[in-house]
């Protein structure tokens, strides 16, 4: 924890360019099968995340068609390149380090978000991803790593944090129950959030921000024109006994 005593890490110029144009080509082969043939047309020569003609087939996609855009996150979940993506980064050294152990110490779960201007649906307000797995009791004993494919910033909502509330328990009330096309919110009170002072972390791509799963974090809202692609990897200490699975069975 003295390493990490502020509860996040940004490193920098650790995710390499053709990592990032690797996933980008299996997020277009996934486009490919997911949209009407007069929307993939116009994204078909596409060769940067910052292109705006993807963006705004997406954006408008996302109003049109909510099943399709779905069907697009959700197989980009299953998707092998975002293994390929955490591996060729290697991400679970980079993981390691923050936790101070071996990389063969650990599980590893990988995320892949859209996150959509002016979005009310999806969008995280402050909270503790530990509250959502509760892999691990004690907080220090897992790490997040937040990676964007575009340069993040606040109009476009970049992440937020509050330094030093990794300590924390899992503190929330629930603020949505899951529905269709809805993210359930667990919601940290205000009154814990008073303790401490807010922080946005504008994280250029290449970079990428290692924070412990109690840390109080939030989306940032995105008044911007394009779509912040992200790429979350997260790991957990398996041979801990407070990782879920161990349980009272030794």
């Amino acid at each position: 924890m003295k390493n990490n005593a502020s509860g996040f890490k940004l490193n920098e110029k650790k995710i390499s360019l053709a990592s990032r144009k690797k996933i980008l080509s299996s997020f277009l082969k996934v486009l490919q099968v997911c949209l009407k043939k007069e929307d993939y047309k116009k994204i078909r020569k596409v060769k940067t995340w910052q292109d705006q003609k993807l963006h705004d087939v997406l954006i408008n996609l996302r109003i049109e068609d909510k099943d399709r855009f779905s069907l697009i996150y959700d197989l980009m979940q299953k998707n092998i390149c975002l293994n390929f993506f955490c591996n060729s980064n290697k991400l679970p050294n980079l993981a390691a380090n923050f936790l101070g152990i071996k990389n063969d110490e650990m599980m590893m779960t990988s995320q892949f978000r859209m996150d959509t201007p002016s979005d009310q649906r999806n969008i995280y307000d402050w909270h503790q991803d530990s509250a959502y797995d509760k892999l691990n009791s004690i907080p220090s004993n897992g790490v997040i790593l937040w990676m964007p494919m575009i340069n993040t910033n606040k109009k476009n909502g970049t992440i937020v944090i509050k330094p030093k509330s990794q300590n924390e328990k899992n503190v929330y009330k629930i603020k949505k129950k899951w529905k269709k096309f809805v993210s359930p919110q667990l919601t940290v009170p205000t009154s814990y959030l008073k303790k401490y002072r807010s922080k946005d972390v504008s994280v250029k791509t290449g970079d990428c921000l290692a924070m412990y799963p109690n840390l109080f974090h939030k989306s940032g809202n995105n008044t911007s024109k394009q779509i912040r692609f992200t790429i979350l990897a997260r790991f957990n200490k398996i041979l801990t006994k407070d990782f879920t699975i161990f349980g009272n069975r030794i």
